[in-house]
């Protein structure tokens, strides 16, 4: 389970706690510092880098969009701390229409997402 707490919600970017059945007895852990990067947690390491379901990537290919893996670049702009070591960044590349999107949980899993012109 994931959640805020209640004293948390006046919070401009509140953390995320989760309570996973292992933890009960030791109860609710800091998932993510701020909400803003649970929300970033959640689009490139959940969704993007298809951290348990590869949906996205089926949807976005079926739409002409191109998932290449490559190297997570060592000059990301702000990469994101979570519980457990696991890390995400991500980005937008205007000039050449590519999201770019990858999650380090034990390995890295990092890719371009684009559109062949």
């Amino acid at each position: 389970m994931l959640g805020i707490k209640e004293e948390d919600l006046g919070q401009e970017d509140p953390p995320v706690y989760m309570l996973h059945e292992e933890d009960e007895p030791l109860g609710w852990k800091v998932f993510s510092e701020t909400l803003s990067g649970f929300l970033m947690y959640i689009l490139c390491g959940s969704t993007l880098c298809c951290e348990s379901y590869d949906t996205a990537k089926k949807v976005l290919k079926n739409e002409g969009w191109t998932y290449e893996a490559c190297e997570k670049p060592a000059d990301v702009p702000k990469e994101y701390s979570f519980i457990y070591g696991m890390t995400v960044c991500g980005g937008y590349d205007e000039d050449s229409d590519t999201l770019f999107a990858a999650q380090t949980d034990g390995t890295c899993r990092a890719y371009r997402i684009f559109r062949k012109a």
